[in-house]
């Protein structure tokens, strides 16, 4: 009998949001709902939406996911000075392609703890940005007494 998972799937929020191209002229910045920020992800062309709440996630995730690799990096060193039980020939061969493998380990690992702290901080990035771009809304809206 196949094993069988208990639960349903239930879909999220759509992630992918294509975008429609904006509007040209000098009436862009007087239609009700348009911004600078609208703007500015319009024209950038189909991509991918997050509220700034994910974005705080999903940079916590990269950041969980950096630490993880990096507490791997001990295991990995552990290999990488691997050596050999005896002074015969085989021996010392064997600790050899160990250790060469538990190098190269520790080098894919500092690799991906820096891909993760990147996208991390590109997810910081984006909610700085993200907010900066609802504050300058608000204060446009705030400057036209409250119109658009």
């Amino acid at each position: 009998m196949k094993r069988e998972i208990p639960g349903e799937a239930i879909p999220t929020m759509q992630v992918y949001v294509p975008r429609d191209t904006p509007k040209t002229g000098n009436d862009q910045t007087e239609t009700p709902g348009t911004s600078w920020f609208d703007t500015v992800i319009a024209t950038a062309g189909p991509g991918y939406a997050f509220t700034p709440d994910q974005l705080h996630t999903i940079a916590g995730e990269w950041e969980t996911l950096a630490e993880r690799y990096a507490q791997a990096k001990v295991k990995a060193q552990i290999i990488a000075y691997a050596e050999g039980p005896g002074a015969d020939y085989a021996s010392i061969n064997n600790a050899e392609k160990v250790s060469a493998s538990g190098t190269e380990l520790l080098a894919a690992l500092d690799e991906r703890v820096r891909y993760c702290e990147q996208m991390a901080q590109k997810f910081r990035a984006a909610f700085g940005a993200y907010l900066a771009a609802e504050d300058n809304v608000r204060a446009e809206v705030l400057d036209r007494g409250g119109r658009y």
